[in-house]
């Protein structure tokens, strides 16, 4: 499925998602020749509400930083990155999408999304509106499991990537808003070990 990929599309709902669950199909599809675009929906400001120390605003600015410096670790450079900026946690009201359209109609070999299994609703909201407007092929990949028991059919593809595993792993620790380095949000979200061990894998699964 991958021999004749040499254009790769990856949307993200939230600046880590990308890396969670792509980077090893991204390390891969470079390996043989092709390049990566990522696309990165929302600014990821919702992720420690209440903190003093990272208020929204300084939260986006970070998340964006983490997404560039670990992205550019797997070999994808900044003019490969576009950042929509829709508001994190908001997606029932993204509006506004003459970028994204444009970079959707580019000739992509393949467009990974997220999955409709997702049980984030901006993860779910990515993919409905991406689908809609791309003529790709089209991959999605799950990083929340619908807590409703929903399952996503059997992967299409599943993707050893034992070869870039430490790479991905490596990139995934440029996020330390996401791995407990914001303390003062008391709802805030953590990668802890156990899920970052999940999101590194030796295998990454997609379905069609």
């Amino acid at each position: 499925m991958l021999e004749s990929v040499r254009d790769l599309l990856v949307v993200a709902p939230h600046p880590d998602d990308e890396v969670i669950g792509c980077a090893g199909l991204i390390q891969h599809v470079q390996d043989h020749g092709g390049r990566a675009t990522v696309v990165v929906m929302s600014d990821g400001a919702a992720s420690h509400p209440g903190s003093r120390e990272y208020p929204p605003d300084r939260l986006a600015r970070a998340r964006r930083a983490e997404s560039l410096r670990a992205l550019g670790h797997i070999g994808v450079g900044a003019d490969c990155v576009h950042f929509m900026d829709h508001a994190d946690g908001g997606s029932g009201e993204w509006s506004g999408f003459d970028q994204l359209e444009s970079l959707l109609a580019l000739p992509f070999d393949l467009v990974c999304l997220p999955s409709d299994y997702d049980n984030h609703a901006d993860h779910r909201a990515t993919r409905a509106i991406c689908a809609e407007r791309t003529r790709a092929d089209v991959l999605h990949y799950l990083v929340w499991p619908d807590e409703s028991g929903r399952r996503p059919p059997a992967p299409e593809l599943s993707l050893d990537i034992t070869p870039y595993r430490v790479r991905k792993a490596e990139a995934l620790l440029h996020y330390a808003t996401q791995l407990g380095s914001i303390r003062d949000s008391e709802h805030g979200f953590a990668i802890d070990q156990v899920l970052f061990q999940r999101f590194t894998a030796p295998v990454e699964h997609f379905h069609a």
